[in-house]
């Protein structure tokens, strides 16, 4: 398995893994966030991470800036979506992309 950066060129498959590796309840909404993130550029930038398997993307992992303000203000990321197609699910594909999106933070 191999991770990359995720480009613009990505939407259409990261679309689909959000599809199916959620439920149909949720599918269209996470599906849409993903690839609304992925497209709107933002300040800090929204990281995204792929996963391919034989050169085939079968995960996606963003992390999106988020500030908090208060007391003592903070800055940092929130992981979200993360989804892996049904087939390459149980295999440690998420895991793996939450190791390396922590470690590329």
């Amino acid at each position: 398995m191999d991770i990359r950066a995720a480009t613009i060129a990505d939407s259409d498959v990261i679309k689909n893994i959000h599809l199916n590796a959620f439920p149909e309840s949720e599918s269209a909404l996470v599906s849409k966030v993903a690839v609304d993130l992925l497209n709107i550029p933002t300040r800090p930038k929204v990281m995204h991470w792929v996963a391919e398997v034989d050169d085939v993307v079968v995960g996606h992992v963003a992390f999106s800036p988020v500030t908090v303000k208060g007391a003592g203000d903070f800055s940092g990321y929130i992981l979200a979506p993360l989804g892996v197609v049904p087939a390459h699910q149980r295999c440690g594909i998420g895991s793996r992309m939450v190791k390396y999106g922590v470690q590329q933070l």
